[in-house]
């Protein structure tokens, strides 16, 4: 007992020492590197006579180190000679010496010098309006261009306060028609350049050089239905860009999202390719149903579960996540919305937060042509450590004579046939063979000022570490079309993604073979190839030969149309269609059955297939206006959706041939396992008003009207809404003025409330099915469940607070946001008594769960020169679960699975007290005195909980570039509890055990917490107890992971410019290199939440090229 009480102890320590760890992650940053330094002009020398004015301001860029932005036609044009001799004076002196006698003024923004016209009536020629004598609109024509001189194609051009733009050409030209002549300024934004916005002054023509963006305020925000940056961005949004998926080889683009996102938590279920994985953001808010977010591809929903029938719910993959059919390099970005300013627009499906990706949209300029390819391996990185032959034959003996019965041929083989001086090492053998990896894609993109297009097509093909040729391979084709009319009143863009997936994995995971075969156990394959069957034992290798394959083909289509009514009023019709099918088949061949024990009547197939469809279709009207010194934006729309989604499995058996077994005719009998079919209807109402006052105080207002057709009569539809706010308080003079090191500085505020309608479709009827076995050759209907016309929505009631601060000029960045989401009305499955006919009934209760938390975020630019640059991104989310009322839970059939004031996802266990020092079994403690017992009772003995949600999470990200080299790494670190279940038998049957069972009980007295040898009924039961629902087995599986690593180079321009390749970079890759941890199972991520072992994640590393011409 004391040993067992050192060992929770011990765990404690370790559970600290790595939340400690984690919290170095926010001192990981070097901001020594920044100097605090008052923000001032610089001092100017300048020395000029009579030189043109545009030789003049080209000379002031030089000796200012500002962007000097003007029209040169116009300047050489309009400008008057320019004498000027001045020696360390302040900026702004020297442009007003500098343009005091000149037809032009200045304006100094950010590190910006805009030169403007001062009286542009007197300059610019009336054919310059739109008509001749007409005054109401003019047309606003410029070029823009990197700090190098570079055109940049592809930036967008907005009028401010209103809808009116253009996208600049391969020349980086822009013209921009029917601009209101009250119009003050136009905001450029390109990816990867500073947001800038210039006010007019009158100016018509426009010559524009942009800095590349050094921090993240800067970068474009993906919300729904539009777009903000995160310097004005009112809700809480985190979000991943194309390069951060590029720089890892996964093929599930939710795998390259682990840790990189506070407030998203992602693990994979299994370490073979194409499996489901587990995805939360913000936590578990609902007890029944599911936590699965929203995913919305280019504005159509996409599912989010396994399509396949449910009788092949148990494969390896386990039903597999569907988004591993969408191509990584497809995806331009992937935002991830959480609080209720954030998800409210969509109502009852943002409950659950909503992850929107964005496909890569053709861009203007010169016909460019992209090649990449990464091959690579992968590999188990740790093995558990076993029993070798020596102590696995010990422990058998051993389990003889405590139990007093002597060991025979038929039951001891691996004690009196086999070779004893045999030692396999199963792991290799089963789970130790290198897994090969190859991902090859290509696009092409081209275009023009009014129409791009791009293409692209993929293929990834993963195979596993386990014996034989199995793997999950895919293709995929990618389209975009977009197009704007030359007077920018209608635009288009269409996109149509197709990808087929074929999955060859045998059922099985052999995994659990791999730690429990006796390490003397003979060969399980002869020479010839055909399967062994030794007495005893299970044959892993037959799994082989018990195939399954799994074809997923997916098409995904979208379109956006719009057309602007007036300047500041836009109609606009979002609309999409989506299907996934995916065809099934499982084969029990008589090849693959111990011939001792099975004939061809023991032979089976399973045939399944799944389908889902979706189409969508929203028309929205959007309103911009400038108003005082604000701009009023409103959006108005209504969602039209509807959902089918089918399956069906037959159970084929009696075939004469293992031959034939992949066709269902050739079977003797046909047997239904499941049918589903359900049509889902959803239509809303949506509305969102935001204002921006000075681009320092922000409104932003949501609302929304669902109706769902999950709901009986009277209860189809439910309101939901929210209310955000943000203060850019570094913007108020008093800041300016008392904190100089204050670069940025917001605050926002959001409340509201998002809805749960996942459900069961037809669950408010009585539904029937068919019977699975006819009577007398006639099928027939049962019931499926009792019809509850009255349950409701629940409803999730949303609460943030949100702090960002920048310094050094916004070279440190740092996001602090509190969350609270209560979630009530929860929809559960109340059991009913055997007298119903049914075990459970969809009911409403009262039940309140409650999610809160921090997540702090913080990005450092720590050095920054011509030659080298040093970037550092961290992450940390430390989230709080819990279960705030449930009134009746004592009485109600969930009284052994939650407690009031703890999280939903707890395990209740018995505590096992260690072992009985006189009898060697395992004991545990009494809820009701605290007495010890060997056989405990549920629930009033379930008197230890632990929690298998993370407690803490998070990432640190390096970014390092030298010259044509960059080095990236990705470290991932969670904190949790989890459990490391050895084999279920009793150590002393013939299994392999972990080692650490040879610290067990061998002598009356003897103080331990491994249960003695023995295969007797009375320690099997309380070794079951103890694995499957004590509390002995639960440790700290907290662990930092070197999870992604990349170095590339990039050739040099001038070798690449002699055979016309545009770029070209090599790359070594790394995922899942190291892991430090002190958990004693094969993988924390995996394997800490489930006692079925199964394949842990593997390492990976890969070589690659991309090539650009």
């Amino acid at each position: 007992m004391r040993a067992h009480k050192f060992v929770r102890q011990r765990t404690r320590y370790r559970i600290a020492y790595t939340g400690r760890i984690l919290v170095l992650f926010l001192l990981l940053f070097s901001p020594g590197l920044l100097q605090a330094k008052e923000i001032q002009y610089p001092a100017i020398s300048i020395q000029l006579k009579q030189v043109p004015l545009s030789t003049a301001l080209l000379k002031l860029q030089e000796a200012s180190h500002y962007g000097v932005l003007f029209h040169a036609d116009d300047v050489i044009k309009y400008g008057k000679p320019v004498t000027i001799s001045v020696k360390k004076q302040p900026l702004p002196k020297v442009l007003n010496l500098l343009f005091e006698h000149q037809p032009f003024t200045y304006h100094i923004t950010d590190s910006y010098i805009t030169v403007a016209y001062k009286s542009p009536e007197s300059i610019i020629p009336k054919s310059e309006t739109n008509q001749v004598g007409d005054t109401s609109s003019i047309t606003i024509t410029g070029h823009i261009s990197s700090e190098k001189g570079e055109p940049l194609a592809g930036a967008t051009v907005m009028v401010k306060g209103t809808q009116i733009g253009a996208i600049t050409d391969g020349g980086g030209d822009f013209v921009i028609k029917n601009v209101p002549i009250s119009a003050t300024s136009v905001q450029v934004h390109i990816l990867g350049y500073k947001t800038l916005e210039i006010v007019l002054n009158g100016s018509r023509r426009l010559a524009i050089r942009l800095q590349q963006a050094t921090n993240s305020l800067d970068e474009t925000v993906i919300l729904a239905y539009g777009n903000t940056s995160k310097r004005l961005n009112t809700g809480s949004i985190s979000g991943i860009s194309a390069d951060k998926i590029f720089s890892q080889s996964v093929g599930n683009v939710l795998s390259a999202l682990e840790g990189r996102l506070p407030g998203l938590y992602i693990s994979q279920n299994s370490g073979v390719p194409g499996a489901s994985m587990n995805v939360v953001v913000r936590g578990i808010g609902s007890i029944s149903s599911s936590a699965n977010p929203l995913y919305v591809i280019d504005g159509v929903p996409f599912t989010s579960n396994s399509i396949g029938s449910t009788a092949f719910s148990s494969s390896m993959t386990n039903g597999g996540n569907p988004m591993n059919s969408i191509n990584p390099s497809d995806i331009e970005s992937i935002e991830v919305l959480k609080d209720a300013d954030a998800t409210s627009i969509y109502g009852s499906r943002g409950a659950n937060g909503v992850i929107l990706v964005t496909t890569k949209k053709g861009k203007p300029g010169k016909t460019t042509a992209n090649f990449s390819a990464y091959t690579g391996i992968s590999q188990v990185a740790k093995f558990k450590d076993v029993l070798d032959t020596r102590n696995y034959l010990q422990m058998r003996r051993e389990a003889y004579s405590n139990d007093g019965t002597m060991p025979n041929p038929a039951s001891a083989p691996d004690l009196l046939v086999w070779d004893s001086t045999k030692n396999n090492n199963w792991q290799k053998r089963l789970i130790g063979n290198n897994a090969h990896i190859t991902d090859l894609q290509a696009t092409l993109s081209s275009g023009n000022a009014t129409t791009q297009f791009l293409i692209g097509s993929g293929y990834h093909h993963e195979t596993t570490v386990f014996p034989g040729d199995y793997g999950d391979k895919r293709g995929s084709a990618y389209i975009n079309l977009s197009h704007l009319s030359e007077n920018n009143k209608f635009k288009a863009s269409i996109t149509a993604n197709y990808s087929s997936e074929i999955n060859d994995l045998f059922y099985t995971d052999i995994t659990n073979a791999a730690l429990t075969l006796p390490p003397n156990a003979p060969d399980l394959i002869d020479k010839t190839g055909a399967l062994v069957w030794p007495p005893s034992i299970s044959n892993p290798y037959a799994y082989e030969k018990q195939t399954y394959k799994a074809t997923t083909n997916n098409l995904l289509s979208s379109a956006q149309l719009g057309y602007m009514l007036f300047p500041f009023l836009e109609l606009k019709l979002n609309g999409g269609f989506t299907r996934m099918q995916m065809d099934e088949i499982k084969t029990i061949p008589l090849s693959s059955l111990n011939p001792a024990t099975n004939t061809n009547a023991n032979t089976s197939s399973l045939f399944g297939n799944g389908s889902t469809q979706t189409w969508i279709i929203e028309p929205q009207l959007a309103f911009t206006k400038s108003i005082q010194n604000g701009v009023l934006q409103a959006l108005m729309g209504s969602t039209f959706q509807q959902d089918v989604t089918q399956s069906n499995a037959v159970l084929a058996t009696g075939y004469s041939d293992d031959a034939l077994m992949e066709s269902m005719a050739a079977a003797g009998t046909l047997t239904p396992q499941s049918v589903l079919y359900s049509k889902y209807k959803y239509n809303a109402l949506f509305a969102r008003i935001n204002y921006n006052y000075k681009d320092r105080y922000i409104l932003n207002l949501t609302g929304r009207r669902d109706g769902s057709s999950r709901f009986g009569r009277g209860k189809q539809f439910a309101n939901f809404g929210s209310v955000g706010a943000t203060w850019i308080f570094s913007d108020e003079k008093w800041i300016r003025n008392h904190f100089s090191l204050l670069s940025f500085g917001k605050l926002r505020a959001s409340y509201g409330s998002t809805g749960n309608d996942r459900i069961g479709d037809y669950q408010y009827l009585s539904n029937w099915y068919p019977t699975m076995y006819p009577y007398n050759g006639i099928a027939g209907l049962h019931p499926a469940n009792i019809a509850v016309p009255d349950y409701s929505w629940e409803t999730t009631k949303k609460l943030e607070v949100g702090l960002s601060f920048g310094f050094w000029d916004n070279r440190l960045i740092a996001n602090a946001d509190y969350y609270r989401n209560r979630s009530s009305n929860q929809l559960v499955n109340y059991n009913l008594p055997p007298s119903a006919g049914f075990t459970t009934v969809i009911a409403n209760f009262p039940a309140l769960v409650q999610n809160k938390g921090w997540e702090i975020d913080i990005t450092s630019i720590n050095i920054k020169s011509s030659k080298f640059s040093w970037r550092t991104s961290a992450n940390v989310t430390i989230p709080n679960n819990k279960l705030v009322s449930f009134p009746g839970l004592e009485t109600s059939a969930y009284s052994s699975i939650y407690i009031i004031g703890q999280p939903l996802t707890i395990q209740r266990t018995f505590h096992v007290a260690g072992v009985d020092p006189a009898t060697g079994i395992y004991q545990f403690q009494s809820g009701k005195d605290g007495s010890y017992t060997t056989y405990p009772q549920s629930p009033q003995d379930l008197i230890s909980s632990y929690n298998l949600s993370p407690k803490i999470y998070g990432g640190l990200d390096n970014e390092l570039r030298y010259k044509n080299w960059a080095l990236d790494f990705f470290i991932q670190a969670v904190k949790q509890e989890g459990y490391s279940i050895p084999p279920v038998l009793n150590p002393g049957f013939i299994s392999n055990q972990p080692q650490s069972v040879m610290a067990r009980w061998q002598h009356p007295g003897d103080q331990t917490t491994v249960q003695k040898f023995s295969m007797s009924g009375q320690a099997l039961i309380p070794n079951i107890y103890a694995k499957l629902y004590g509390d002995a087995f639960y440790e700290d599986a907290s662990f930092i992971r070197l999870k992604n690593v990349q170095l590339s180079y990039s050739l040099p321009t001038m070798l690449l410019n002699r055979v016309s390749i545009h770029g070209c970079s090599l790359y070594l890759r790394g995922q899942n290199l190291l892991t430090i941890t002190s958990f004693s199972g094969l993988d924390p991520e995996v394997n800490a939440r489930t006692n079925n072992p199964v394949l842990p994640t593997l390492r990976t590393l890969t070589a690659g090229i991309q090539l650009t011409l």
